[in-house]
């Protein structure tokens, strides 16, 4: 998983989300994500309040779906808010 301060919200491939034995809600209005390469993708779906463990604690986060390969899984900022999480930067800690 990466964790991206700069991201609004959490992304998770289909080729990982197939393992989750739950399906995704349909998107009210499907947006745009831009990729770091000038590609725009078109998020439909998302899997809501999802458990994530990280440094064994449990919390959830909504994860949209992205069609792309280049990643497993993107937490943003929002998935952070949540856990009241504290990014230190420099000594590379949250």
């Amino acid at each position: 998983a990466l964790i991206d301060v700069g991201a609004s919200l959490s992304f998770i491939t289909p080729y990982i989300a197939v393992d989750f034995g739950v399906s995704p809600k349909i998107l009210a209005e499907p947006f745009s994500v831009s990729t770091p390469v000038g590609k725009a993708i078109i998020a439909r779906q998302v899997y809501r309040n999802y458990p994530v463990m990280m440094s064994r604690k449990v919390t959830s986060a909504d994860l949209v779906e992205l069609e792309m390969t280049d990643f497993d899984v993107i937490l943003g900022i929002d998935w952070l808010h949540s856990c009241y999480a504290i990014v230190d930067c420099r000594n590379r800690v949250v």
